[in-house]
């Protein structure tokens, strides 16, 4: 829930539980409830409380911050997490540039403090030729899961890392680096059947020397059959796998295929 004040220069302020400036969404993957590629190519920090503010495509957000991966020492947070986002739509062709950061500070006692700073930066774009579309996205980070994004949902009991990896017995906080991307084709037949294809990958590397990454990926191939207004369906077939951090370790992977069928009132 929120609420929205729109000044006379065509400006807003909005107050309330939405989506920030860097959710975007690229895919129409269902797998996973709907995933859309989210943790798995597109970054995602979900729906929070904030203050946005936004002109035209401009938008920028004062956001509850989150505190992920500290259990014991105290946690000072004295501002809020940021982000900006800006996008440009022309008759073709589209463009999103957005970005957050957000810091904080652990307090240990007798051992002094420790700053956990993460950061995320997003490139993306698409473009319309006829029938066909295509749409691609890069980011990088740094912590992002102490950001509060939304990790891979097809994980599991798989072992992993997202956020800085906090030592509290050496004092001391090891950055973790994340780079994603997609890539989205598709082609609208007719106003009732359109095809999409689409790729996307994750990756997490703790910042220390030979510190192997961990990887995820995600294929898809599916397709939206509109029946009625407002009625469905989409099938689809994939697959997902991942690179684990151990050396030797055999990948898991996971085919799959199914449909979703929907109705909106």
């Amino acid at each position: 829930i929120f609420g929205t004040y729109t000044f006379g220069g065509g400006s807003q302020l909005l107050i309330g539980k939405t989506y920030t400036p860097s959710a975007l969404f690229y895919s129409n993957s269902v797998f996973g409830g709907d995933g859309d590629l989210l943790g798995l190519g597109e970054y995602y920090r979900n729906r929070q409380d904030q203050i946005q503010w936004k002109m035209g495509g401009f938008k920028v957000a004062l956001i509850d911050p989150t505190v992920t991966g500290v259990d014991d020492p105290v946690t000072n947070v004295t501002i809020p997490q940021i982000e900006v986002g800006y996008g440009f739509k022309g008759d073709a062709f589209f463009v999103d540039v957005a970005g957050g950061y957000q810091t904080y500070e652990l307090d240990g006692g007798a051992l002094g403090t420790q700053d956990v700073d993460a950061y995320i930066g997003i490139l993306g774009g698409g473009v319309n030729l006829g029938a066909f579309f295509a749409k691609a996205q890069v980011h990088m980070g740094q912590n992002t899961g102490n950001l509060g994004s939304s990790g891979p949902y097809v994980t599991g009991d798989l072992d992993l890392t997202t956020g800085a990896v906090i030592d509290t017995v050496a004092w001391t906080v090891t950055d973790n680096e994340n780079v994603g991307g997609l890539l989205v084709l598709g082609f609208n037949a007719s106003e009732m059947f359109t095809i999409e294809a689409g790729v996307g990958t994750e990756s997490y590397e703790v910042d220390v020397d030979n510190a192997p990454s961990e990887t995820l990926m995600q294929y898809y191939l599916n397709a939206t059959i509109n029946i009625a207004p407002g009625f469905f369906i989409v099938p689809e077939v994939g697959m997902v796998t991942f690179d684990p951090d151990v050396d030797g370790a055999p990948e898991p992977e996971r085919f799959y295929f199914g449909a979703k069928w929907q109705i909106n009132f």
